[in-house]
C-alpha cells in the first residue's frame, strides 16, 4: 500500500511538472530531500542515541551496520544480505523499516531518469506497463527460490510502485463515472485491504500473488477517492483520517524503533497497557515531528538555497555513515557494560558455538564406520562404557559427560545431530534434522550391540518433538527404542528435558546488569514450568512394558530455587543457558551429580543374565 500510494503521488507531481514544461531532475530531488531527509535525520539520531543506552554490544554493533546502510540508502541490500535463519530476530532491528525507503529512493532515481528520457506521457505510460509486467513476473518467479531477494530488492517490488504510477499516468479519475461503479470499486478496494490485513500472515509467501490484495485494493480506493460525491471520498476526507495521512511519514519513521526498544526492554513481554501508552506516545511524537520538522523544512523557507539542501544531505550522509562505521569498528562499545555482563555474553557465544559445532559433526559414513565424538580421552581401543545419543540438547551436555568419563577413566562416545530425535524410526524436527536419521538411528542400535556398550543416554528437546508428533506416536517410538537397546545389552537412561526459559538467558542477564535490574526474579515460575512439562511427563509415564526397563533422570531439582519459587538461570555468576533453551557449559556441569549415577557400580551394571540378545 505504501508503494502504491507513493507511486501515485510522485508520478502525479512529475507529470504535472512535465505538462507545465518545468520538470528538472535537480528540482525533483531537492523536493525528495526536503520531504524525506529532515524527519529521517531526527529519527536516526534519536534511534542511535537510544541504542547506546538500551542495546547490548552485539546489538549495538549491528545497529552501527544498519546505520551505515541507511545513510547511503542501501538498507534493503543490507537486510537482504544479512537476513537468514541464524540472523538476529527481525523485531530487534531498529532500522529494519528503512529498507522500504531505500527501495523507494532507488526506484525514483531510475524512474525520474526514465521520465526525462521518455519526454512524454504516452511513452512513459507504455514503459510503466512493460516494466510493471516484467517486475510482477520476476516477483512470481523468485518467490519460493529466493524469498529474501524477492522481499527486499527493487526488481521484485517495482511493480507495486508502478501500479500507482500507472494509476496517475494512464487512468482517468472517478469524476463523472457512474455512482454505482465508483461506490462498488471503492468499497471493493477497502474490502480487499481488510482481507489482506486479516488473512495474510507469516506463512503467506510475500510478495507474490497475495500482494495483489492490498496493492489492487489501495489502487481502487485511490481511484474512487479521487472523485467527489462518493462515500469512499468522504470517508477519506474525515478529519482523523486526513490527520493520520498527514503525519503518516513521521508515524512510519517513529513507530518501528519504538516497537523494537519496547520489546528489548521487556524481552518481548509488552503488556496491553504498555502497548496503549506506546501508541499514544508514538502518535504524539509523530505529530510534533510532522508539525515542527517535516512541514517547515518541506517548504522553501528555512533552507531556501538549493545548493544548501544538497550540502546538508551530503553532510548528514557522511556523519551518519562515519558514526555507523565507528560503532561497528568498536564492537558496539562493550565498555558501556559491567565486566561480568561482558563475560556472560562471551561465555554464551562460546558455548553456543560449541553446541553448534557438535551438532553438525555427525555424518552417516562416519557413523557406519563407528567414528563418533570421543568422550573422556581413554582412547579408541578401550571398550565403550557410555553412548550419549540425541539432538542439540544432547550436544549441550557433552561437556559434563566428557568430564565424567575422564574422571572415572572410562571411554564414552556421542552421536548427536540438531533437530533429530534419538528414536527408532523417522522422527525429525525442523529443517536442520539429519536427512538420513532413520538409517542412522537404526545403525546406532547395531553399534551398541556390536560394541557391547554398557550405558546409553537419550537426551532431547522432548517438548519440541512432541510439537510435531502425537504423544502416542512418540510413546511407541520411545518404547521401541528402549526395547531394542535393552535387547542389545545396554542400560537405557533418559534425561527429561531441562526447564526452558522464554528468553535468551545471557542476553537477559547482561541487560539486567546494564540497566541495574534485579535478575533474582527472572527465572521462570515453577508453576509455569510444571504446566509446560505436563505433556512431557505424560511421555515418561509410559505404561508400555517395553519402556519399564528405562531409567529416568529428572533435572528439575538441579534448576529449582525453592527460595524464590523459580528455576535458576544463573549460578555462581555464570549463565546456565547459552540461549533460550540449550544449557551452557556451566549449566551442563550442574548435572554432574545426576549423571554420575551412570558410573556407580549399581548404576550402569546389568545382571549376568542380561547379555545382548541375538
Amino acid at each position: 500500500m505504501f508503494f502504491v500510494i507513493s507511486g501515485y503521488l510522485i508520478t502525479g507531481l512529475i507529470l504535472k511538472d512535465f505538462d507545465a514544461g518545468r520538470f528538472r531532475i535537480v528540482d525533483f530531488f531537492e523536493r525528495r530531500i526536503r520531504r524525506i531527509f529532515p524527519a529521517l535525520a531526527l529519527v536516526t539520531v534519536a534511534t542511535a542515541t537510544a541504542g547506546y543506552f538500551i542495546l547490548l554490544p552485539y546489538e549495538f554493533k549491528l545497529l552501527g551496520q544498519e546505520l551505515f546502510a541507511q545513510s547511503v540508502s542501501a538498507s534493503n541490500f543490507y537486510f537482504f544480505r544479512s537476513s537468514g535463519y541464524f540472523d538476529r530476530a527481525a523485531e530487534l532491528r531498529p532500522f529494519l523499516h528503512t529498507w522500504s525507503l531505500a527501495v523507494e529512493e532507488q526506484f525514483y532515481l531510475v524512474f525520474s531518469l526514465a521520465a526525462l528520457v521518455c519526454a512524454g506521457r504516452a511513452r512513459l505510460l507504455r514503459g510503466i506497463v512493460l516494466v510493471a509486467v516484467v517486475s510482477f513476473v520476476t516477483c512470481l518467479s523468485l518467490g519460493r527460490s529466493y524469498p529474501m531477494f524477492n522481499f527486499f530488492l527493487l526488481p521484485s517490488r517495482a511493480w507495486e510502485l508502478l501500479l500507482g504510477a500507472w494509476l496517475a499516468a494512464g487512468v482517468p479519475d472517478s469524476s463523472g463515472r457512474p455512482r454505482w461503479m465508483v461506490e462498488g470499486l471503492g468499497w471493493s478496494g477497502l474490502l480487499m485491504i481488510g482481507v489482506a490485513i486479516a488473512a495474510l500472515d507469516a506463512r503467506t509467501p510475500f510478495p507474490g500473488t497475495a500482494t495483489l490484495l492490498p496493492c489492487v485494493g489501495a489502487a481502487l480506493v485511490i481511484w474512487a477517492g479521487a472523485g467527489k460525491g462518493n462515500t469512499v471520498g468522504r470517508l477519506l476526507s474525515f478529519r482523523p483520517v486526513t490527520l493520520i495521512g498527514a503525519i503518516s511519514y513521521s508515524l512510519y519513521l517513529w513507530h518501528w524503533p519504538a516497537i523494537v526498544y519496547s520489546k528489548v526492554l521487556t524481552f518481548g513481554q509488552v503488556q496491553p497497557s504498555q502497548t496503549a501508552g506506546l501508541l499514544i506516545g508514538v502518535f504524539l511524537v509523530s505529530y510534533v515531528s510532522w508539525k515542527y520538522v517535516e512541514t517547515p523544512l518541506r517548504r522553501r523557507g528555512p533552507v531556501a538555497v538549493q545548493k544548501t539542501v544538497f550540502i546538508s544531505l551530503a553532510t548528514g550522509t557522511a556523519v551518519f555513515g562515519v558514526f555507523g562505521l565507528a560503532i561497528n569498528k568498536l564492537d558496539g562499545v562493550p565498555t558501556r557494560l559491567p565486566d561480568q555482563a561482558n563475560r556472560i555474553l562471551a561465555e554464551g557465544r562460546d558455548d553456543y558455538g560449541l553446541n553448534q559445532r557438535y551438532c553438525y559433526q555427525l555424518k552417516l559414513e562416519d557413523l557406519l564406520a563407528g567414528k563418533l565424538i570421543e568422550l573422556g580421552g581413554a582412547g579408541d581401543r578401550t571398550p565403550i562404557e557410555v553412548l550419549l545419543w540425541g539432538d542439540s540438547h544432547a550436544a549441550a551436555v557433552i561437556p559434563v559427560m566428557d568430564s565424567l568419563c575422564a574422571e572415572h577413566g572410562v571411554r564414552g562416545v556421542a552421536a548427536v545431530h540438531a533437530s533429530t530425535a534419538p528414536l527408532i524410526g523417522e522422527v525429525k524436527q525442523g529443517r536442520f534434522a539429519f536427512p538420513e536419521s532413520a538409517l542412522a538411528n537404526a545403525s546406532l542400535v547395531e553399534f551398541v550391540r556390536k560394541n557391547r556398550v554398557r550405558n546409553v543416554v537419550l537426551v532431547a528437546k522432548w517438548l519440541g518433538h512432541l510439537e510435531n508428533n502425537s504423544t502416542e506416536k512418540l510413546h511407541d517410538r520411545l518404547s521401541e527404542t528402549v526395547e531394542k537397546l535393552d535387547r542389545a545389552g545396554a542400560v537405557v537412561w533418559i534425561l527429561k528435558q531441562v526447564p526452558k526459559p522464554r528468553w535468551n538467558v545471557p542476553t537477559l542477564l547482561a541487560s539486567a546488569m546494564l540497566h541495574g535490574w534485579d535478575f533474582s526474579q527472572m527465572g521462570g515460575r515453577l508453576e509455569d514450568y510444571r504446566v509446560e512439562m505436563e505433556r512431557q511427563e505424560a511421555l515418561f509415564r509410559n505404561p508400555d512394558p517395553r519402556f519399564r526397563v528405562a531409567r529416568i533422570l529428572d533435572p528439575s531439582a538441579v534448576f529449582t530455587d525453592p527460595n524464590t519459587g523459580r528455576y535458576r538461570i544463573i549460578r555462581n555468576g555464570s549463565a546456565l543457558y547459552c540461549d533460550e533453551s540449550h544449557l551452557s557449559v556451566a549449566g551442563a556441569m550442574g548435572l554432574h551429580d545426576l549423571f554420575e549415577l551412570l558410573f556407580l557400580p549399581s548404576g550402569g551394571s546389568r545382571s549376568p543374565d542380561r547379555s545382548p540378545s541375538p
